[in-house]
């Protein structure tokens, strides 16, 4: 559903994605690994270049980007409330398998779409604070702060909840006190 949602556009549909994924799996550019949930693809570090390249060349590294974006934001949303009650595990595992994708979003985000950008790393608060991702977290919350314009009043108040959680966590009072005034 990823892969649909991030590389499907105008001349590529969501129903051709799982053959295209196919043909690179047999061609070897695209490693599909099973997983209880769904299979997931990875590609070499090589390969993803070359294929980053590309994008650059025909200049559709944004929009897909974006699409990366707006799809990991919303399984954060999907996800945030599910880290309350039984369901609280397996969002666990879930978002802590996906950050590798979330840390993309979060960096194409922060540079180009603020607000999903600043949204996105208020909606991950819960998860780095339970997984003890402090270190990183606070590196996020900190350029993500540091934006100020194109910010709705909303998403900042969840980005500062976020911020002063984090800096809770880690025994730093005096932040603390800062983020949440």
């Amino acid at each position: 559903s990823a892969a649909q949602a991030v590389c499907a556009d105008d001349n590529i549909s969501t129903d051709q994605i799982s053959d295209i994924l196919s043909q690179l799996v047999n061609k070897s550019l695209v490693v599909q690994q099973a997983t209880e949930a769904a299979p997931r693809y990875s590609m070499l570090v090589t390969i993803r270049q070359y294929a980053h390249d590309k994008l650059t060349e025909i200049g559709e590294v944004n929009a897909v980007a974006s699409h990366q974006l707006a799809y990991f934001l919303k399984l954060a949303e999907e996800l945030e409330p599910k880290l309350h009650g039984p369901t609280q595990a397996e969002a666990l595992d879930c978002m802590e398998f996906e950050q590798d994708n979330f840390r993309a979003a979060l960096r194409w985000g922060l540079e180009h779409d603020k607000e999903s950008g600043v949204l996105l790393a208020g909606t991950l608060w819960l998860f780095w604070f339970m997984h003890a991702h402090f270190m990183e977290a606070r590196q996020w919350y900190e350029e993500a702060l540091a934006i100020r314009e194109n910010v709705s009043a909303h998403t900042r108040m969840r980005l500062l909840i976020g911020a002063a959680s984090n800096v809770f966590g880690q025994g730093d009072h005096e932040k603390t006190v800062l983020y949440s005034e």
